[in-house]
């Protein structure tokens, strides 16, 4: 697992080795400190961070003045007794509103009392956060001679927003997409899946940078179904018929934004139980939704690979159109009759560090919600079946 999100309990020194090979540039979401810092610059990097994308800190290691890498070999520093408590005190004391990132010691096993502090800050709800006797708001950029800066009035404004309302800009992101393909729900259920940074703000990267993407051969284009531009980003539309539908109706659809939001939506399978036919039985298959599901997280890992963001991201899983339905299993069998949605519409939610956005255990919390939302009190135990799954969507690249 990455320093980036294993449990603090269960870091190691290789972890730090293997951070530190992997060559980090120090920037705006890593900050390398060859020593414990001077007066005033801890607080003000961990608030900086909290205040923009979150990230990590290695005290202990030094950077090279010209790549901003990490300098091998790795020294580390004498950690006296109490260090990690040294600095939640700077930071209980210096930082308002107060901002406690995760601070942890990791030794080196072959020098006795020398290690790397490694601090995690998050990404906080809570900005903007203020140092200096709160009079001075600092973020992060990628500026890697004079990381922090002081925050410009329009990013105070982004981060009060996101103190009170964090979630209003991608809850309209998803609204907005839900509503471009809800009338297909009416004939039958729709699987839609939304992820994005928690607090989209800007773009992170040009709009071109995302249609060049999408149009490098992830996604199959027709003549009626190419990548098409739009405000922000791309979308792709597939139509196609269903037996009670008057018109043709959109079976899949895909929006991909330069904030970072990546929008997925495909009509669930229907089979009657024990045959493959399809026929107007009302039950959703768990393999489909297992499968896209996880074949949305693939997608959406790599597009915010591609706009470099490795923060805190939301996933949405929601079907759409479900009431009295419910799940039939792999084999064909409808796994409890009894058990059928009381909703029209029901939501699973996640919310990771981007780099455990595509996993098993991402996947299988938010269908477990969704089992439990259709009426279902048992978790899914199809192990084998998500990581058979799981395997192909990771060859998606």
């Amino acid at each position: 697992m990455s320093l980036w999100y294993k449990p603090a309990a269960a870091i190691t020194w290789q972890d730090v080795v293997d951070f530190c090979d992997a060559g980090y540039t120090e920037g705006v979401r890593v900050d390398y400190k060859e020593d414990f810092p001077d007066k005033d610059k801890l607080e003000k990097t961990v608030a900086a961070l909290g205040n923009t994308l979150g990230g990590v800190i290695l005290v202990g290691i030094k950077a090279d003045r010209v790549t901003n890498k990490p300098v091998a070999p790795y020294e580390g520093i004498v950690i006296p007794k109490g260090t990690t408590e040294r600095i939640d005190k700077i930071c209980l004391d210096n930082i308002y509103p107060s901002l406690l990132p995760e601070t942890i010691a990791v030794m080196r096993p072959e020098a006795s009392g020398r290690g790397v502090i490694v601090v995690r800050v998050p990404e906080s709800v809570q900005a903007p956060h203020a140092i200096q006797n709160r009079t001075a708001i600092y973020v992060r950029r990628d500026d890697h001679s004079d990381p922090e800066e002081l925050a410009s009035l329009g990013w105070i404004e982004h981060l009060l927003h996101r103190r009170t309302n964090p979630e209003a800009k991608r809850l309209a992101l998803r609204q907005a997409a839900i509503e471009r393909v809800r009338q297909t729900a009416a004939f039958t259920p729709l699987m839609t899946l939304a992820v994005s940074p928690t607090y989209p703000a800007r773009p992170l990267q040009p709009d071109r940078a995302v249609l060049d993407w999408a149009s490098s051969g992830r996604y199959s284009q027709g003549r009626e179904t190419p990548i098409q531009p739009c405000a922000g980003g791309v979308f792709q539309i597939r139509r196609g018929r269903l037996a009670n539908a008057p018109d043709t109706v959109i079976r899949d659809y895909m929006e991909l934004r330069s904030v970072g939001f990546a929008f997925f939506s495909d009509v669930a399978d229907v089979r009657k139980p024990g045959k493959n036919d399809y026929v107007p039985e009302r039950y959703v298959e768990q393999k489909d939704l297992i499968e896209f599901t996880l074949n949305g997280l693939a997608d959406a890992h790599a597009f915010l690979a591609k706009l470099g963001y490795g923060g805190t991201v939301t996933a949405t899983l929601e079907l759409l159109g479900v009431a009295g339905w419910g799940i039939q299993l792999e084999n064909g069998m409808p796994e409890n009759v009894s058990a059928l949605s009381r909703d029209q519409d029901v939501q699973a939610e996640a919310t990771v560090v981007e780099p455990m956005l595509f996993t098993e255990e991402t996947a299988r919390g938010l269908i477990n919600q969704i089992r439990w939302a259709m009426g279902f009190a048992t978790e899914s135990r199809a192990s084998p079946l998500y990581q058979g799954l799981l395997r192909d969507a990771a060859r998606r690249g």
